[in-house]
Order: C-alpha cells, then structure tokens, then sequence
C-alpha cells in the first residue's frame, strides 16, 4: 500500500528535514537573524528578521517536543513495569526484602523480568548479590553469587552462576574440583550449560589440564570442552591457537569436531598423511576404531 501526502506535507516534512539536518547553517543563522533584529533595528525588515529566525527555529522546537512526549510515554511505560518493595514481601515465590527493585516483563506484573537486590537475598538456594535476572528462554535464573557456595553438589565460587528454575545449578566456576559426566574437572574450572543445544561447555583454566578418557589424551588449558547430556564429547575449542595431541597427531584446538566414530580438525604442526607430508593448518579425519588418518572432506567442522 503507497501512502500519499498533499504537496503542503510533503514541502513542510521536507523543510524540517532540511533545517534539522544542516542545524551548523540553519542554527547559526537563526540565531544572527535574531540578534540583527534585536540590535540593530531594520525598520520594516526588522519584523521579517524575527519571523525567519522563528521559522528556522521551529523544526528545533518541534523535535524537542517530540522528544520530550516520547520520553514521558516511556518513562510511564517504564513505571508500570517497575515496583520497588517497601516492606519484606514474597513475589512470585521469591522471598525479597525491602528496597528490592522488580523490573516485570508485563504491565499486571504478573512475569519478573530482573531484580536489583538491595542485599545478599536467597533465591531458590541460592546466595545472590547485586542483581538477578530471568532468561525465559533457558528458564534459569542469572547474577552473581554472593560467596562460595555448594549448590546442589556444585562447589560454586563467588561470582557469575546460573540456576535453573528449581534451583539446580546451569554454570559457575568452581571453588574446588568436581566430577560431572565422568570429566574430572579442576578448581578455577567454569561449567556452563546451553538449553539451546543441549550441550555442557567446561572451561579449563589456564595454569590447568585436563585428561580425557574419550579421546585418551589431556586437554590443555585455556581450552573448552564441549559434552553432550549423555557424557559423548562432541568438541574441543580455544580462542588461541593450542596444540594437543590426539592419537599421536597434534592438533590445533581452535576448532576440532568430535563424532563417536572420528576426530576432525587443523594440523597444529606438519605431519605426514598418507604418506604425504602435509603443512600445519590442514584439516584431517583421525579414524578413532581404525586408527588411521586421512584428509578431512570440505565443511568437515559442520558434519562428516
């Protein structure tokens, strides 16, 4: 549907466009429009002097009280979705203190959508301080935990965690060693679990390693594994270019795909592939029942 303006709107859409947009002339010679008039009398142009500098002033003002109507509408919307607690109350099943900002996704503050927490408060378990806020999508809850705590089993250090709706723990990083899916994972390591894809990223800190049975080799730090729900290894990641060495061919961990039949990923260093010597950088199949190396196919990071 084309929507059509009379020739007065479009020319006055136009005019206020003009004069907002070249505001370093139209400004300027509003301005000096006004001070001539006022100063330095004209006669009968003096009249004409202060009606220009008006015109050219107008689209200013126009824009300010546009501006100014938009930020009021927000600032109401806005109000409506916040409520600060001026006595201790249960909302939504959350036991919250006094001064406790709730910010609601809807007007009839039925869903929270975060809470600025005027001191540490309990959350289904858990120890949180500053503020919190409800991913709708994962269904968990995300701040920062108050102290080192045990949540659920978890060795949780203080700083950024995640809980699900229940309570259980989706990440945090570690104040102790854990074992989860069979990964003897070490102090300083950080857990974090995607709903999306359903998959556990465990973080390896720098100064640590970490042994993996799936692929019988040690994974170094600085590195992050990716592990299905069932415990399968599904890949390896790094932000810098590490090496590793899976079945005596070294790796780049940057990006290697792991399948419950192969190992695909870069040659961290030359090695000799089918009797071919191949430079770093070149993507190669370990074959994990046979043993054997070959080049990978193209797009060997997306699927086998």
């Amino acid at each position: 549907m084309r929507l059509e303006l009379p020739l007065w709107a479009l020319a006055l859409f136009w005019f206020v466009y003009s004069v907002v947009s070249y505001w370093f002339i139209s400004i300027p010679s509003a301005i000096g429009l006004a001070m001539l008039g006022w100063y330095r009398p004209l006669g009968r142009l003096r009249w004409p002097a202060f009606g220009v500098s008006a015109l050219l002033a107008t689209p200013f003002l126009l824009v300010a009280m546009f501006a100014l109507q938009d930020e009021m509408r927000s600032s109401n919307a806005q109000a409506k979705l916040l409520r600060t607690l001026d006595h201790d109350e249960v909302v939504a099943g959350l036991e919250l203190f006094a001064g406790s900002k709730i910010f609601f996704q809807d007007e009839a503050q039925t869903a929270v959508q975060s809470i600025e927490l005027p001191r540490v408060t309990i959350i289904l378990g858990v120890s949180f301080t500053g503020s919190v806020w409800w991913n709708a999508a994962a269904q968990s809850w995300n701040g920062t935990l108050a102290a080192d705590q045990g949540i659920k089993g978890w060795p949780c250090r203080s700083g950024p965690v995640e809980i699900d709706g229940e309570g259980k723990p989706r990440g945090c990083e570690l104040a102790a060693p854990y074992t989860i899916l069979g990964y003897e994972l070490p102090t300083g390591a950080s857990i974090i679990y995607s709903s999306v894809i359903k998959t556990w990223s465990f973080f390896v800190p720098e100064d640590k390693a970490l042994a993996t049975k799936a692929l019988s080799t040690t994974v170094p730090g600085g590195v992050t594994l990716l592990v299905r729900e069932d415990g399968r290894l599904r890949g390896i990641n790094s932000g810098g270019g590490k090496s590793m060495v899976v079945h005596a061919v070294p790796l780049n961990t940057m990006n290697i795909n792991v399948t419950d039949k192969a190992v695909m990923g870069a040659l961290a260093e030359p090695f000799v592939v089918g009797g071919v010597r191949q430079p770093a950088g070149t993507a190669v199949r370990i074959d994990l029942e046979a043993g054997t190396v070959s080049l990978a196919g193209a797009g060997w990071w997306l699927s086998e």
